[in-house]
Parts: C-alpha cells; structure tokens; sequence
C-alpha cells in the first residue's frame, strides 16, 4: 500500500477589507539660502550723480554690493562734435576744413544743423577718407555748401554696464558721484539697475506643492539657486511635485548645521543637497564635513528605527572628486566641482 503525502496548503488573512499599496512619502531636500534677485528695475535718465534707493528690496534683505549694476539699453553715446562749413560739394559727402573724423566709424550717425537757415539733417556715415576729413554717406548730403554747421556724431553700442564712481552703500541705497560709460558718453537710452540680495523674510523650514505659491514665494532665478531648483524639481515631475527646502538666514556654516540638525528630526526626507554658493574650499570642506556627518548619523542602524539618508556633497576641488566619492560612500554632486 502507497500513501501520498499531503501538499502544502497557504492560507492568506487580510486585515482589511480591500488591499492598497502605499508608495513611500520620501521626499529630497535642498538646503541653502535665499536670495532676492532684481533685472534691469527702470531707472530716470541721467543718473548722474545720484542716491538710487533699491528698488522693491525685500524687508531685512542684505545687498549683495559686489552684484549691483546700472545698465544702459539700446545706449547711444556721443563720439565727437564739431562745427564748421564744408570745404568742396559731393552728393553724399561730408568734406570738413578742421575737423578729425579718425573715431567715426561706418555706421555712426552725424547730426547736422544750419546755424543760419536753421535746417537740420540726419545722416548714415559709409566710409571715412584715408586723411579722416571726408565722410561719405548712404544718402545724398544735401546742406548748402557755404553754410555754416554744428554736427554731432553719435554710435548705438547696444548694452553696456556703467561703473560707478567712489560708490557708497547704506542698507537700502547707493550713492555715487558719477558713473563712467566706456570711454565715451552715454546720451541717450533705457537705464536700470540689478542687484542681488540675501533674503532674512524666509528661513527654516519650506515646503511647497504649487509652481504658483513658489513663484509667489520666490525668484526662479539662476542667480537664486534655491528658487530655480526648486522650480526644475517640480518642472520635471509629472504633475508638479512637492519640494522641501531647508531655508538658511546666511552662508555660514553654523546656519548650515543649524538645518541638519533640524532635518535630523524629520522622517520624511531620504535625500539632503547643499546649496553652498560663493564658498571657498576651506569653507566648503566644513559644512560638507557637516553634511557628511549628518549622512552617516541617519544611515547608522540604531537601537530602535534608523533611517537611511543620502546626500550630494559638493567636491571642494575636481582632483579629490574621486576619492571623496569612495571614502565618504555618499553621492558627489559633479555640477558643483570647480
């Protein structure tokens, strides 16, 4: 006689009626400070000299100084000017007994008035004769031979940024006595200013599920890289996404470990990134130390839960990318390494 043995039998219980599956509500975070950043706010032309009270500074914002700029658009700037008659008669040039065309370049603009009938002419400079006397035009030259003139030579040179002459800053102005543009002077054009400032408004902690609250919030600015990655996250998820930050109220690397220690206490963050910019190596290995120690404590199985964390750690130089990579065992952010 043969018996068969018996199969295994499983036997599944559920808890609740229905079964879901929950994805893991871990989120990254990036930690770092906050700055204010204003293009090109309209300014009255001349500027000069002036006090200029920052425009739409945020309250308590620090001015980054080394970041202000007074631009000019669409600046014209005068090259020479002149007066007199003209020596012989040629459809389209200009033929001076006095005076020195060697700046005038082809395409300047010469502006000229008839001191006695008055009339006025505005012409395209084409070329300039080899002795720097005659100028030739697109169009026909048509003032009077024996009249008398004033001209006035003028070149459009685009954008250019004026620096400012013996600048003096307060918490929320500059004052200059002038401002130098080129080597020439500016006459005519759209002048602002731009600057870059630390924001102290909005610190600690920030979290944000609307590309409309952020933009509320902050600047999505290359020039605020807490803002712009911030918007690249929640750009690139499909649907948007919520972004956690860490806001720190300076570049110091006691603000620094001021947010690691608070992030210490959240168990809804797997991925830390440190926005470290304008630091110098010394001060990069800190708080990358800092950071580093952050990692590690969280990653450590403790008594009781433990939570595994990661991070990106800026390469305070190309050459130790590598073996920062392989001791530290952490994910090295290579757009950081200079």
């Amino acid at each position: 006689m043969t018996y068969r043995s018996p199969g295994p039998s499983v036997t599944e219980n559920f808890l609740t009626s229905t079964t879901d599956f929950v994805e893991p509500a871990l989120l990254p975070c990036l930690v770092g400070s906050l700055n204010q950043v204003v293009r090109k706010s309209p300014l009255v032309f001349p500027v000069l000299p002036a006090t200029i009270i920052f425009p739409k500074l945020k309250p308590g914002a620090i001015v980054q100084t080394q970041t202000v700029n007074i631009n000019v658009d669409n600046a014209m700037i005068s090259i020479l000017t002149g007066s007199g008659g003209t020596a012989a008669f040629n459809a389209n040039q200009y033929v001076s007994p006095t005076a020195v065309f060697a700046d005038v370049k082809i395409g300047d603009s010469v502006a000229f008035l008839d001191t006695t009938s008055k009339n006025a002419g505005k012409f395209i400079v084409s070329g300039v004769s080899a002795d720097n006397k005659t100028l030739t035009f697109t169009s026909t030259f048509f003032m009077a031979l024996d009249a008398t003139y004033t001209f006035t030579v003028t070149r459009n040179v685009g954008s250019i940024i004026a620096d400012m002459e013996a600048p003096t800053f307060t918490s929320i102005s500059v004052s200059f006595t002038g401002l130098q543009y080129q080597l020439f002077n500016v006459i005519a054009g759209s002048v602002s200013i731009s600057y870059v400032a630390l924001r102290k408004d909005l610190t600690g902690f920030y979290k944000v599920s609307s590309p409309t609250q952020l933009l509320l919030d902050m600047d999505v600015d290359p020039l605020n890289p807490l803002g712009f990655y911030l918007g690249n996250i929640m750009l690139g998820a499909s649907g948007g996404a919520t972004s956690l930050a860490y806001i720190t109220s300076d570049n110091s690397q006691n603000s620094y470990l001021v947010a690691f220690e608070y992030l210490a206490t959240r168990k809804d963050i797997y991925m830390v990134t440190e926005l470290t910019g304008g630091f110098n190596e010394t001060q990069l290995g800190a708080v990358n130390a800092d950071l580093i120690a952050h990692i590690n404590a969280m990653s450590t199985p403790n008594p009781g839960p433990s939570f595994y964390r990661s991070g990106f750690v800026p390469a305070t130089t190309v050459d130790n990318f590598k073996s920062k990579v392989l001791e530290v065992g952490v994910t090295t952010n290579l757009a950081q390494c200079s």
